[in-house]
């Protein structure tokens, strides 16, 4: 069947919805690329796609398409195996086929993607570590576009704590893009899976994204938002959420950076806040059974500890903090905002900081 659905790929540029209907159509299986051209001449097909077929090139590209992944170990799943992705399997139009290297597992089926700029701030990559950390944790599997930025802390993250992960890529599943995630690249394979629509030895075109962003959203049973800029493709894998009928997730940020405006704009538009796992693990308890564990508190270290240590019972400014902990407005911005979310901290009038009652040494 994998040889017939590779050439049907090729010969309709990887057009699904006909792919389906033909196959449905058809109700034959692994000799579909046999078959002769009279019988495709019963279907109204164009004389395009009728010269494609009785071409042999075709035949003999998919052919080599498939001994290369015998060859090279990469594992194949088609839209009627029983190892295709559950989420993904429903969407509108899946991929016949994907191409993939490491495991997929029926429990990838309790699956948040999570994604964000590659151009993230310190607020985006605390808020990716604190909340995927908590969802891992909890045996969520892990999906992100191993892109750098949000996508690589939230992988990171989750290997971490020893959980599944799976990336997406938008070329070929043995092409390794970024090339300076190389070995974050081989640690997904040994604990999750990398999956690509697109056939082995593809390149990383820039064209290939949006679609893959479609896959990002569409394997999973909902999309978290970490940071955005209106306009940049992480929107794209929100937008493609939405149209799937996937929930979609966003953390609140700063109005004054570009990189927290397009989650920002997603909340106004209806996607759920998230401050915390929690958020999500609520929700998702209502929608797949799994056991929920108790949510760790992970201990403040770094910047995160210096500047939540200079905060006590007594109000303080944000100018004193600064003073105290050496650290200028912008970057302390973004450390109050999480120690605020996490609950560590109170935002009083006049930016001013105290710290939360449970969190006062009398």
């Amino acid at each position: 069947m994998n040889l017939s659905l590779i050439w049907l790929n090729l010969i309709f540029n990887n057009n699904y919805s006909t792919i389906t209907n033909l196959i449905n159509d058809l109700e034959i299986s692994e000799d579909i690329i046999d078959l002769p051209i009279s019988k495709w001449k019963e279907f109204d097909l164009s004389e395009e796609i009728l010269e494609k077929i009785s071409l042999p090139k075709y035949k003999d590209t998919a052919k080599n398409v498939l001994d290369f992944c015998k060859k090279n170990n990469i594992k194949i799943a088609n839209v009627f195996d029983e190892t295709y992705p559950i989420n993904l399997k429903y969407i509108q139009n899946p991929p016949t086929v994907i191409f993939y290297l490491g495991e997929l597992l029926p429990q990838d089926e309790c699956s948040i993607s999570v994604v964000g700029s590659r151009n993230y701030t310190e607020y985006g990559r605390i808020a990716t570590e604190k909340i995927v950390t908590n969802l891992a944790k909890n045996n969520i599997t892990i999906i992100s576009g191993m892109a750098r930025g949000i996508d690589t802390y939230a992988h990171v993250s989750a290997l971490q704590q020893n959980s599944r992960t799976i990336a997406i890529l938008g070329c070929g599943v043995n092409v390794i893009y970024p090339t300076n995630n190389t070995k974050l690249y081989h640690e997904i394979i040994k604990n999750g899976a990398v999956i690509s629509e697109f056939l082995p030895n593809t390149k990383p075109y820039s064209w290939n994204f949006p679609t893959r962003n479609r896959i990002i959203s569409g394997i999973s049973l909902g999309t978290l938002i970490i940071e955005a800029n209106i306009k940049s493709g992480t929107m794209t894998t929100a937008n493609w959420a939405s149209d799937q009928g996937k929930n979609v997730y966003a953390v609140p940020g700063n109005i004054f950076s570009e990189q927290s405006k397009g989650t920002n704009k997603l909340i106004s538009e209806g996607a759920k806040i998230v401050t915390s796992a929690t958020d999500i693990l609520e929700d998702l308890h209502g929608i797949i059974k799994f056991e929920l564990n108790s949510i760790s508190e992970i201990p403040l270290v770094g910047e995160e500890k210096i500047v939540f240590d200079a905060i006590s019972s007594s109000p303080i400014s944000i100018y004193e903090i600064s003073f105290k902990c050496c650290l200028p407005i912008s970057k302390l911005n973004s450390i109050l905002t999480i120690l605020e979310l996490e609950g560590y901290i109170k935002k009083l009038a006049g930016d001013n900081f105290i710290r939360e009652s449970k969190y006062i040494v009398l």
